[in-house]
């Protein structure tokens, strides 16, 4: 026993004797060990890796509170690079404690939590690291606004955490690749290194938005938790079920002849013992009745809609009918402009030669009804212009154009 407890004291020492930035550092690694288990979250182990979390963050805490490293009235930019870490003390204590799921505890673990979350959001209000969306949802608890802007909110915020994330393993990645080449660097150099800074405003960013979840999930298992309370302290173990309705009649009646549906509805009396039908009242009513009542009396299923029929009905029903044709819908399309407009006939070159130039323009051929000299002047018209061509090339007669036609001394 002896030997226990100098090795207890032993240890005791050893942990008094962290530094702020050690207990820092062993208490961060606590927490991602709990992030990173695969463990269930009612397994023991679980618990266990939550607890030892907790313990370790807690001391944290109370020596940043002792050390004054915070006060009310700075801003973020009085806040070293190298305290800037320790405003997260207030937000994983409070996840530890919402990770925490051990039953008996399990109100107050969501209580301790809230609570933690809550004044790590408030630090984080008054050093205006949220933004305006962040801010009104801190102000309804972290609960969506009216329907139409929620999706726009959470479109946002999906893709400002999905930047905060790349930017930080951005950060990471080079961190890791300056400690590969130079060794881990000591917090104590750090104080001045704006890419720290950076790292950490991102860590706190990141872990505002976390906490707004917190603050709406966290607050519906509690009202969910305070219910099942009441309904134990009243006595009522078993599930609610729905009440029975009020009227026990089936609401399918099964009709084997037109004369028992009379006699149920008292149309028709029973038959009696002779075989002679009893003629009741209900069938002397029906008799003096007059036709539209007594239509109603004979047939009370007539004018009734079955509704499946009328489902179908209004299924089957033409939507959506086009409201112009197509035609008009290109022609729409061509005055918005986007559509090609028809291809225009391209315009006729105007002919510029003289008449003496122009060529015979061709006839017809020759049919019955024309005389046969006529169609002799138009044959030999035709010869004679091919005999011109032939003999005069074309361009002879411009002398400048042509250097053959030239007269050199």
């Amino acid at each position: 026993e002896d030997s226990s407890t100098g090795q207890n004291g032993q240890k005791g020492s050893e942990r008094k004797s962290l530094s702020l930035s050690e207990a820092y550092h062993e208490a961060n690694t606590g927490y991602q060990k709990v992030k990173e288990s695969l463990l269930g979250s009612s397994d023991p182990k679980h618990i266990k890796l939550v607890k030892d979390g907790l313990s370790k963050m807690m001391r944290v805490r109370r020596m940043v509170e002792l050390a004054g490293i915070f006060s009310d009235n700075e801003e973020l930019r009085d806040i070293s690079s190298v305290n800037l870490k320790y405003l997260l003390c207030d937000f994983v204590i409070g996840d530890l404690f919402l990770n925490l799921h051990e039953q008996k505890i399990r109100d107050r673990c969501i209580k301790e939590g809230l609570n933690f979350v809550g004044k790590f959001l408030s630090k984080c209000e008054d050093l205006k690291l949220m933004s305006e969306l962040e801010k009104q949802l801190y102000k309804r608890k972290g609960k969506p606004g009216n329907p139409m802007s929620a999706r726009t909110e959470k479109i946002a915020r999906a893709k400002e955490t999905r930047r905060l994330k790349s930017e930080l393993q951005e950060l990471l990645k080079l961190e890791k690749l300056k400690a590969d080449n130079e060794g881990v660097v000591d917090d104590d150099d750090l104080e001045e290194d704006d890419r720290e800074r950076e790292k950490q405003i991102l860590k706190a960013k990141l872990a505002i938005s976390e906490s707004l979840d917190h603050l709406r999930f966290a607050e519906d298992e509690l009202k969910m938790m305070e219910f099942m309370k009441k309904r134990a302290g009243n006595g009522n173990s078993e599930p609610l079920r729905r009440p029975p309705p009020p009227d026990n009649k089936p609401s399918i009646i099964h009709i084997n002849s037109a004369e028992d549906f009379m006699r149920q509805n008292g149309i028709m009396g029973p038959q009696a013992g002779g075989g002679a039908r009893a003629v009741t009242s209900g069938v002397q009513r029906l008799n003096l009745a007059p036709v539209s009542v007594a239509t109603n009396i004979a047939t009370p299923y007539a004018g009734r809609i079955d509704p499946r029929s009328q489902v179908v009905n209004e299924m089957f029903v033409p939507r959506n009918m086009p409201t112009m044709t197509m035609d008009e819908f290109v022609e729409l399309e061509r005055k918005a402009g986007r559509m090609p407009m028809p291809a225009q006939p391209m315009p006729k070159k105007k002919d510029t030669r003289t008449n003496n130039e122009k060529e015979p323009v061709e006839q017809e051929e020759h049919s019955d009804d024309d005389d046969d000299e006529a169609h002799n002047a138009r044959q030999k018209k035709r010869r004679d212009w091919d005999n011109y061509k032939d003999d005069n090339e074309k361009g002879a007669g411009n002398r400048l154009a042509n250097p053959r036609g030239r007269n050199f001394i």
